[in-house]
């Protein structure tokens, strides 16, 4: 194989944009269920990033969870920018994103103080439905959540308020757009948060626009970001307050979620900085790649290298000749996405080249298998064949 051809499957991997098709990288469930705690049937979508499908069984991923889902314009265009922010950007890990609707009619009894069902007000019915009901549902269905992050606007970004006020240790991020605190208490309770020392790492973000529908949330903003700056904030607790000019009500939601997953995985997006920056040229062999492992091993969450992070470096190093770092690279991604065939692929090329036709032929054995995944799309499916194809005429040469 040509290394024109390698580099050309690497670029497929790192979801450059070809002939101007728009990459998808992430795909979504329906799901339809009835709750004891709302009392009525509600129908949610959970989208889910590809690369779930390679990686080992029940490996965890972070969830979202986006409020409001009902208003359809914004919320795809939520799931649009994060497909955008994992996949061409690579900017955030892959996460499961939940979008929970709420009807109209009923949107403000389920985030109000008044008593909604069995001596529980909104509220608590929300949050159950939620921790009992729906987080169950997709850990059932889909994978191991490791942690959570929820997202609202206006009336469920004062629920996100609520949650992270009543459930600190089971929120490692909150985002609050355009929201507000309809009760001392739990204002008390959040302000209270900075120096418990027994609850998770939190990030947490406030947002508000400039325009006139906008005071309100600006000014009740602003207030609770004065009261955070009178206190010493513990490391663990991380807040923000973000002012977009200009932006009205509507849009402040639209501005707000890409920031929000941007800052707090900014850590994660690091990562690749530094190696770009000195590491791919200072680290060699298996301690490059355990260097790699343990960049993720440290963050303040759990998270996987992403499979453009292997074959980013794995590139660099086929560049320099260094096949030996690339193959402990590859077996590092292996360790995490087991079902990828193009790892498989790229390893049987460098024993190839390396002259060990007996170790590349095994490898394009657990390739035929592995090529079996119905989650390969067709055109990649097709593209990893010819590979393949090269692959068998060079160990003929």
């Amino acid at each position: 194989m040509t290394r024109i051809f390698i580099i050309s499957i690497l670029m497929l991997q790192s979801f450059v944009i070809k002939a101007q098709q728009p990459i998808q990288v992430y795909h979504s469930y329906q799901y339809t269920i009835f709750s004891a705690y709302w009392q009525d049937s509600l129908s949610f979508e959970v989208a889910v990033p590809d690369a779930l499908y390679f990686t080992k069984t029940n490996q965890s991923f972070p969830l979202l969870i986006l409020f409001d889902q009902q208003n359809r314009t914004g919320f795809e265009y939520h799931l649009q920018g994060i497909n955008l922010l994992h996949g061409v950007g690579a900017q955030i890990p892959g996460i499961l994103v939940a979008g929970l609707p709420f009807d109209p009619q009923k949107r403000l009894r389920l985030t109000d103080t008044e008593i909604y069902k069995d001596g529980l007000n909104g509220l608590e019915c929300t949050a159950n439905l939620i921790f009992n009901e729906l987080i169950p549902l997709i850990e059932n269905e889909i994978a191991p959540v490791s942690f959570l992050m929820v997202a609202g606007h206006s009336r469920t970004a004062w629920l996100v308020n609520y949650l992270l006020a009543n459930y600190p240790e089971r929120i490692s991020a909150a985002g609050s757009f355009s929201g507000f605190f309809e009760s001392n208490e739990v204002k008390t309770q959040l302000l209270n948060l900075v120096s418990k020392s027994d609850t998770n790492m939190v990030y947490y973000l406030m947002t508000s626009g400039e325009s006139f529908e906008e005071q309100p949330y600006l000014e009740s903003n602003n207030s609770m970001a004065d009261a955070f700056e009178k206190l010493l904030v513990k490391e663990d607790f991380k807040w923000e307050m973000e002012v977009f000019p200009a932006a009205n009500h509507i849009t402040n939601y639209a501005l707000s979620v890409p920031v929000f997953l941007t800052r707090f995985f900014s850590d994660y997006n690091q990562i690749m900085g530094e190696w770009f920056e000195w590491k791919q040229d200072s680290l060699h062999g298996i301690q490059a790649a355990q260097e790699l492992e343990n960049d993720f091993i440290n963050l303040p969450y759990p998270l996987s290298p992403q499979l453009v992070h292997i074959y980013s470096l794995a590139s660099h190093y086929f560049n320099q000749n260094d096949y030996q770092t690339v193959i402990c690279f590859i077996e590092t991604g292996l360790k995490y996405y087991p079902k990828e065939p193009g790892l498989k692929l790229f390893e049987a090329e460098l024993y190839a080249l390396s002259g060990d036709s007996s170790r590349a032929k095994q490898l394009l054995i657990e390739y035929d298998e592995l090529i079996k995944n119905p989650a390969i799309k067709p055109d990649e499916k097709a593209e990893l064949n010819d590979w393949y194809e090269s692959v068998i005429l060079e160990l003929k040469d």
